[in-house]
């Protein structure tokens, strides 16, 4: 089994550190409500995605009533986008 060579400059682990940090909300992005920080675990709760930054929000964290989410066709975004 050959071992994982990793430089170990101060500048290559930063970036190390940084890629891995960004992969993690990368695959995190769906499970968690960009606003609030809540886990995707309640039922009946409804989400919305920015079109933009495909991050996911509970639509009362972005204060959106139901009847306000837009067509699927619409495109919709986020505050910070």
């Amino acid at each position: 089994m050959q071992g994982i060579q990793v430089e170990t400059t101060k500048k290559a682990m930063g970036n190390l550190r940084k890629e891995m940090a960004e992969e993690i909300l990368r695959m995190s992005v769906s499970d968690f409500c960009s606003l609030c920080g809540l886990q995707n675990s309640a039922t009946g709760v409804t989400w919305i995605q920015c079109d933009n930054c495909q991050g996911w929000f509970h639509i009362e964290c972005v204060a959106m009533a139901q009847e306000d989410i837009p067509d699927q066709k619409m495109e919709w975004k986020c505050q910070w986008c």
